[in-house]
């Protein structure tokens, strides 16, 4: 293997490297190496010839396809160049120019390859053409309205765009030679020839406006339009070229912002709700007539400031609003929040808050911020109401079958990620029917309810407790073994044959409940895996006599 440092002086790019490497059935082995290839890649000559690193490690993840294009067992007898991506030793991505030959040998069973990796470089010559091509290619292209004038407000050159808002054009070059007032109306000519003054003036080096827009099709647009001055080498002003970009959609979604707010005023006053203007660098803040009025405060009584309103937030919201709050004034526009925050006569009352920055300062940091209170007590009430009927079973007050099952997915769920164990009871009242044959189904209740009552008194706090039918109820315990899980099972057996139902007249009535027990496997895919082996040892214990804990096997 020899490393030549000197033949790269000898190529027209002198920072070029020329492999030879030798492709085999099982291997690629580099031959020689002419050049330094360390400008190139950060690695030594001598290292890239052992492959440490290896060419492959340096091409680009993406541009390894091309790898495999230069170092297959075909023959190239013609020299191929193509650009490809490197990175370097720091991990820099590099573009060079590749140019390789490839010579196919049958009989030795092996294909000799010679890669010369350079810096491409610039041809001057082709880059001005590509210049000029690229300049026209903008303008024939662009969506911005670009033009270029003369001292005379004559266009030199124009974009394509501008056919569509002039009169008689059908390509940007028959603008040439000729001014706004020729293919504008006069109205809109103008307007653009006042802001031409202020730069064949002197007076800006760039002027802009935001000034409106006739399309050919009678349709009124506005753009924003920039007009710069065009010197030649000695400051001499010779010109001017504008670019006009299109913000009609912008202008009209001010309009309709506008129109929002000022429904939002009149939907405020409807309501009688309540807005705040708060001064974000003194905490002060005035509010209308109706704050203190929602809150159950007369005038004068409440103070009216941020530190007040943080100190009556309820300890259980103040973090999440103060930290929503801190967001919008950290770099938010607005935001909303419901919470609770204290009443004047103790109570905690449900508000919703919206926040929206007013006023930023020069160095464009808010300073004032606007917004709404509003009493959303009932409202919220009713909702936590009516979600509280469509979880809770109406007569025991535990979880009803659907938010049951809800939560021990959940909890299965949280088991298998944590490797936590977990059980799961099934539970019947033995002879139910009996009970309600016997007493009514008023008494029925009152059993169930009681039921209810031992499994909270008897059970952990973290237990879920569900009735899934009847006289059916599902128990999931967290974290708990089968071990556990057995003697839990055993203490409310027992503590529901220990307890009875008053009558007023006559003996109380005693009942007993059957329990199946199921602790969680690791191929349990879904809470309903659990409850089938549960029910199935529920069954075992029916069957073997009632009031008794039976385990799944």
């Amino acid at each position: 293997m020899k490393v030549n440092m000197m033949a790269s002086k000898q190529q027209e790019n002198t920072s070029a490297i020329k492999f030879m490497f030798v492709l085999a059935l099982d291997a690629l082995v580099c031959e020689q190496i002419e050049g330094d290839a360390k400008p190139l890649t950060g690695w030594s000559s001598a290292r890239l010839s052992v492959s440490n690193p290896t060419l492959k490690s340096l091409f680009h993840p993406d541009d390894l396809d091309i790898y495999d294009a230069i170092f297959s067992h075909s023959s190239q007898i013609e020299p191929v160049s193509l650009t490809f991506r490197i990175v370097d030793k720091k991990g820099q991505a590099k573009i060079l120019r590749a140019t390789y030959q490839k010579h196919l040998d049958v009989d030795q069973l092996k294909t000799l390859i010679t890669l010369t990796l350079a810096q491409p470089e610039l041809n001057l010559e082709v880059a001005q053409g590509m210049m000029y091509d690229s300049f026209f290619a903008m303008l024939e292209n662009t969506d911005d309205y670009i033009y270029f004038k003369d001292i005379n407000h004559q266009f030199t050159s124009a974009s394509q765009t501008l056919v569509d808002v002039t009169q008689g054009i059908t390509h940007w070059s028959d603008l040439i030679g000729k001014t706004d007032y020729d293919v504008l109306s006069r109205e809109y000519a103008d307007i653009y020839y006042t802001l031409e003054k202020k730069i064949f003036n002197g007076f800006l080096p760039m002027a802009q406006e935001v000034q409106p827009l006739l399309d050919n099709h009678g349709k009124l647009g506005w753009v924003d339009n920039r007009k710069y001055a065009m010197k030649d080498k000695d400051g001499n002003i010779i010109g001017l070229f504008g670019i006009a970009r299109d913000i009609t959609d912008l202008k009209e979604a001010e309009a309709r912002l506008r129109k929002s707010e000022d429904r939002m005023r009149l939907a405020l006053l409807a309501a009688n709700q309540a807005w705040f203007d708060l001064d974000i660098k003194t905490g002060e803040m005035t509010t209308s007539d109706e704050y203190p009025q929602i809150l159950g405060y007369a005038e004068g009584e409440l103070d009216h400031s941020l530190q007040e309103w943080q100190a009556a937030l309820h300890p259980e919201d103040s973090a999440r609003v103060m930290s929503i709050l801190n967001a919008c004034l950290a770099g938010g526009d607005s935001a909303s929040v419901d919470y609770r925050r204290l009443a004047k006569n103790g109570d905690w009352v449900w508000m919703s808050s919206v926040f929206k920055i007013a006023e930023f300062n020069e160095q464009n940091q808010p300073v004032s911020m606007i917004g709404v209170h509003a009493n959303i007590n009932s409202r919220k009430l009713l909702e936590l109401e009516l979600s509280q009927k469509a979880q809770i079973d109406y007569l025991t007050a535990l979880n009803n079958r659907g938010y049951f099952m809800e939560l021990a997915e959940k909890e299965l769920s949280r088991s298998q990620r944590y490797q936590k164990e977990m059980a799961i009871f099934m539970m019947d009242i033995d002879f139910f029917k009996k009970i309600n044959d016997s007493h009514g189904h008023k008494i029925g209740d009152i059993v169930l309810k009681k039921l209810a009552d031992v499994c909270r008194q008897t059970l952990r706090e973290v237990d879920i407790i569900g009735r899934i039918g009847g006289e059916e109820f599902a128990i999931l315990l967290p974290e708990t073994n089968h071990v556990e899980a057995l003697e839990a099972a055993e203490r409310l057996r027992l503590a529901v044959a220990n307890s009875e139902v008053p009558m007023k007249d006559g003996l109380p009535v005693q009942y007993t409940v059957s329990i199946g027990v199921s602790s969680v496997l690791s191929a349990d895919d879904n809470i309903d895996m659990l409850l089938s082996r549960a029910d199935k040892a529920l069954y075992q214990a029916k069957q073997s006599g009632r009031n008794r804990v039976c385990a799944a096997a």
